[in-house]
């Protein structure tokens, strides 16, 4: 439970599994080159964790926000001076493991907050063009994503196109998609092939209003590829568990295996044996059937020898020298062994 109270800043973000501390810029402080809102990820979903990087998020707005204070309160000539000197190139600066780290995270919430906007200008095309959409002019539709489970293929994209809705097949195209630029990042960062990444680290200096030098900026580019490798497996991780997840059920289910027909009651031995022979029964309550049969005309024989009338239901109603002289079937015979039912058909084989 969070305590409001207490962390006033902290809340969620849609789309991403991590807690933020989101603060509104005070309406004096808003100018050109300043954004209105301010969000910082804790990197984190644990609401203990995330309370526990709130103190060091909240200390560096509120710092910000006292820089804003002192050049406002600047008179405007003095402002507009300073303002005409940053022409000149910015200060050179050696690249500390927490100037790094801040750069970094600056990096990682850039990466969500662009995702973002990628995905409701795409979300917008589809309104307006539906038709679009499904030819997969807007965004790649995910025919590929065939894969083998248990030796059956499987596709995520096939099962939705079943029933298809607009939302589920968007959702899971995106994903598709943002997983391709992944793994090009992912290629291009074990190439070191860093070549579009220099803009982005780039642009974020000048905004910062500061420069390194040429190993140091090598080294902001690698942190910002892996920095933004991290970030697109974050955003991967939620849905892709669920999509993955579905496919994974549909691999588990087994394909229904058609049912025998069952023998009727009292069905003569002799036709139970023509349909094991033209190949439409082999069931373990065929092979019972067919035993039943043969105890019903072993029965009748040896009662009839005795002047008996009673009749056998179980499996040991005969002995072993009644089986002898009322043997079964050749033909019975060479269904249990071509079967393996022997020990369904009787417990102790008397052949």
């Amino acid at each position: 439970m969070i305590d409001v109270a207490k962390f006033p800043y902290l809340t969620a973000r849609k789309g991403s599994s991590n807690l933020y501390y989101k603060r509104e810029v005070p309406p004096e402080l808003r100018a050109d080159g300043r954004p209105s809102q301010i969000w910082r990820s804790l990197r984190t979903g644990d609401p203990k964790r995330a309370q526990a990087a709130y103190g060091a998020q909240h200390a560096e707005v509120e710092a910000l926000f006292d820089q804003w204070r002192k050049e406002e309160s600047r008179p405007v000539a003095q402002r507009a001076s300073t303002k005409a000197a940053s022409g000149a190139p910015p200060p050179t600066l050696p690249l500390t493991p927490a100037l790094l780290r801040r750069l970094a995270d600056s990096h990682y919430l850039n990466v969500y907050e662009n995702d973002f906007q990628w995905r409701g200008d795409l979300w917008k095309k589809v309104h307006e063009h539906e038709e679009a959409f499904w030819r997969g002019e807007i965004v790649k539709l995910p025919e590929d994503d065939w894969v083998e489970l248990k030796g059956t293929p499987h596709s995520y994209f096939a099962y939705l196109m079943e029933d298809p809705e607009l939302e589920q097949v968007f959702l899971y195209s995106v994903l598709r998609a943002r997983k391709a630029k992944l793994q090009r990042l992912q290629r291009q960062y074990q190439l070191g092939d860093s070549g579009d990444h220099g803009p982005t680290a780039d642009a974020l200096l000048r905004a910062k209003e500061i420069s390194f030098s040429d190993a140091d900026r090598s080294r902001l580019i690698r942190k910002f590829m892996e920095v933004e490798v991290k970030a697109l497996e974050d955003l991967n991780a939620g849905n892709e568990a669920s999509f993955d997840g579905i496919v994974d059920r549909h691999a588990t289910v087994e394909p229904p295996v058609p049912s025998t027909p069952a023998a009727k009651p009292g069905e003569l031995m002799s036709r139970l044996v023509e349909k094991y022979l033209d190949g439409r029964a082999a069931s373990a309550d065929f092979l019972l059937a067919l035993r039943s049969a043969w105890l019903s005309e072993a029965d009748e024989g040896f009662s009839s020898d005795l002047g008996q009338q009673r009749k056998f239901s179980g499996m040991d109603g005969l002995d072993h020298a009644s089986a002898i002289r009322y043997p079964m079937p050749s033909s019975v015979m060479m269904i249990l062994g071509s079967s393996g039912f022997c020990s369904i058909f009787w417990r102790k084989c008397p052949m």
